[in-house]
C-alpha cells in the first residue's frame, strides 16, 4: 500500500483529479508528474508524491531521496521550486527504475 502511495508502481497510480495540473491521488497522498515539458533539465519522467494539508501545509518526498517540507497559514502551496532545487543536488531519476 504505501508503495503505490508513493508511486514506486507503475501499475497503481491512483486517481486521476481535475483541474491544472493534474494530480493522481493514492492513499492519502497526492502525486505530481514531472518531465522536460516542466523543466529541461529533467531528461526523463518522474512523480513526487507528497502530502498537502489545511492552509499551506505541504511534504513532498522526492524521488532522489530528499523531502521538502513547508507549513503556512496563508493558503501557500508553493512547492515547485523545491523541487527544481533537489535536482541539483541529485538528479531526480523514476523509483520505478531504481527498484
Amino acid at each position: 500500500m504505501l508503495a503505490a502511495a508513493l508511486q514506486r508502481n507503475p501499475d497503481e497510480r491512483g486517481l486521476d483529479t481535475s483541474g491544472f495540473p493534474s494530480f493522481k491521488y493514492k492513499n492519502g497522498f497526492w502525486a505530481k508528474k514531472w518531465s522536460s515539458a516542466d523543466n529541461r533539465q529533467y531528461a526523463c519522467q518522474f512523480w513526487t508524491p507528497f502530502m498537502s494539508g489545511y492552509g499551506g501545509i505541504t511534504v513532498v518526498l522526492m524521488p532522489n531521496g530528499s523531502i521538502y517540507y513547508y507549513f503556512s497559514d496563508n493558503n501557500e502551496f508553493a512547492w515547485y521550486e523545491a523541487v527544481n532545487e533537489s535536482n541539483k543536488l541529485q538528479t531526480h531519476v523514476p523509483v520505478e527504475n531504481v527498484l
